[in-house]
């Protein structure tokens, strides 16, 4: 009798060290499982972020850009009061004056000979014509210094001129491109803007 319980003993505790192996085993592989479904989470997060980067880079290059083409006119210097005829209305191109206008907003109008020179050095520019009360639209004008990206000259590469022959309220213009805006429109502008920044014949402040 006294055999037969040691043998027992033994049995049980056997038992017991083989289940508590079986449920190590079983906590490791659990514990592997969990680990790989957090790496292959990760790497299926990279790969998703990676996609929509590549899909947003392609879209970005493969949609057309804002506005419309306008004929090249030249890119001619002439004396700094010389009349200049050009062949469209706002100009996106042509002769233009040796100096630049000041990156700035002004409230007067100035002669297009200086601001083309500008479009030629990749800046834009934004005529605008106020029918009524203009104080709410020039606010708006004057903010986009402090919202629209630096050029690689470190300013924003911006003009902003009133001109009375515009259709509309807005016209926004980079070299041999326009965009006539009725109303006042933010997010357009500023797509524009940084799609055309810098793309002048010309690279120069």
């Amino acid at each position: 009798m006294e055999s037969s319980s040691r043998e027992e003993e033994r049995r049980e505790r056997r038992d017991q060290i083989l289940a508590r192996q079986d449920e190590a085993f079983r906590n490791a592989d659990r514990r592997a499982m969990r680990r790989s479904l957090i790496i292959w989470g990760a790497v299926g997060a990279v790969v998703l972020v990676v996609a929509a980067g590549l899909g947003w880079a392609v879209w970005e290059a493969t949609r057309p850009l804002p506005g419309e083409s306008v004929a090249d006119e030249g890119r001619a210097h002439v004396e700094v009061g010389t009349p200049i005829q050009y062949e469209t209305y706002p100009p996106a191109s042509g002769p233009h004056y040796p100096a630049t206008a000041p990156w700035e907003f002004f409230d007067e109008a100035i002669p297009p000979g200086f601001w083309v020179h500008n479009l030629e050095h990749g800046g834009i520019v934004l005529l605008y014509n106020c029918q009524a009360n203009c104080d709410s639209l020039k606010e708006q004008l004057r903010g986009l210094y402090g919202k629209f990206p630096t050029s690689r000259y470190g300013y924003p590469k911006l003009v902003v001129v009133p001109d009375k022959q515009i259709a509309g309220e807005l016209t926004a213009l980079a070299w041999d491109r326009r965009l006539v805006q009725i109303t006042y429109d933010e997010d357009t502008l500023y797509r524009f803007y940084v799609a055309l920044l810098d793309q002048g014949p010309e690279d120069a402040p």
